[in-house]
């Protein structure tokens, strides 16, 4: 089966409607094909850099506007468990296993919100990421992200490091060359 070129799926979709969101059903219809090859090449890029190492590949999903609704994934990988965002799937990569792990799928925030409050009215695909935007709003997913991540509840230590700011990590890095001065004065 010969695949159809960005242009072709535009026409076909500028046919089909030019106001009606797409559902979930068409997005995952759309990306079948090319979703498991490039979340495979994410991978393999991922082990280049990090060959030994567990990190998360994030597939966020882009309606563009300019081609009137057509849907795009941009792929990243990453070494931290990125925070939960709508439009995105999340999944780790185990090195030691080589294997991939889905973490979660959320769609657009305004199909989420209206899954959240009509679980009858969706359909059997959609079933299947309910729970995913229950644990969203429920903050479960954070929780998860941040357990991964190594990082304490609510507060901010990272693997029992302060995280501060650039401006603050300035004048760490000043005082620590003037103690450094200090002590080499102190030694001489």
């Amino acid at each position: 089966m010969e695949r159809k070129t960005f242009g072709e799926q535009y026409n076909e979709r500028v046919i089909k409607s030019k106001s009606a969101p797409l559902t979930l059903e068409e997005i995952q219809h759309h990306f079948r094909e090319d979703y498991f090859r490039n979340l495979m090449i994410a991978k393999d890029e991922g082990k280049k850099i990090w060959p030994d190492r567990n990190f998360y590949i994030l597939a966020l999903t882009r309606i563009l506007q300019v081609a009137q609704g057509m849907p795009r994934i941009q792929w990243y990988k990453t070494q931290d468990c990125p925070h939960p965002s709508f439009s995105q799937s999340v999944f780790k990569y185990h090195w030691i296993t080589d294997t991939i792990d889905e973490l979660w799928t959320l769609p657009s925030e305004e199909k989420a919100k209206e899954m959240r409050y009509q679980i009858s009215d969706i359909s059997p695909l959609e079933r299947e990421r309910y729970q995913d935007i229950r644990d969203y709003f429920d903050g479960s997913l954070l929780k998860l992200c941040k357990q991964l991540n190594g990082e304490q509840r609510d507060t901010n230590i990272l693997e029992g490091r302060t995280v501060i700011s650039d401006r603050d990590a300035k004048i760490v890095d000043e005082l620590i060359e003037q103690r450094k001065e200090i002590y080499d004065r102190q030694k001489s």
